[in-house]
């Protein structure tokens, strides 16, 4: 009854004919074993679709290369002098980006801003230059009255 399902439940995550085949009977086999451990018989399609999910998880897992480690000690030179204290690194690394940029990185880091408060900072500027947007931004008038 399930297994039609769960066959276009795989073919709907890209998974072929075999493949298919294979991860419904592994799901059907854990139905099987594990049928004892099911509380609400009423949530059985949901716990079977969990039960190939995982599978499909599982089979994934075991396809993708497994990644090489590094040996961060062997990449990061020890012996390389610092070019000041932190503020100056600091300094240094803010040369990069351009000015709302590095703006947004200040309030961000240093003064420890949410990101939805400097996105309204932003979109104030923005409307007092007449700039307009296409997007909508979530929130109250209120709420975004009070992060100025």
């Amino acid at each position: 009854m399930f297994t039609p399902q769960l066959v276009s439940f795989f073919r709907s995550r890209g998974c072929g004919l075999e493949l298919n085949e294979d991860l419904s009977q592994e799901v059907m086999l854990t139905v099987y074993r594990k049928s004892r451990q099911i509380r609400d018989r009423t949530r059985f399609g949901s716990w079977l679709f969990t039960i190939g999910r995982h599978a499909l998880y599982r089979h994934c897992k075991k396809q993708w290369p497994e990644a090489d480690s590094i040996d961060l000690e062997s990449v990061i030179d020890a012996n390389t002098k610092s070019a000041g204290p932190p503020a100056f690194e600091f300094y240094h690394w803010m040369s990069f980006p351009e000015s709302r940029g590095r703006e947004a990185l200040t309030l961000r880091f240093v003064e420890e801003w949410e990101y939805h408060e400097i996105s309204v900072r932003f979109l104030r500027r923005a409307e007092q230059r007449g700039e307009t947007f296409r997007t909508r931004l979530s929130g109250s008038p209120d709420y975004i009255s009070n992060c100025d």
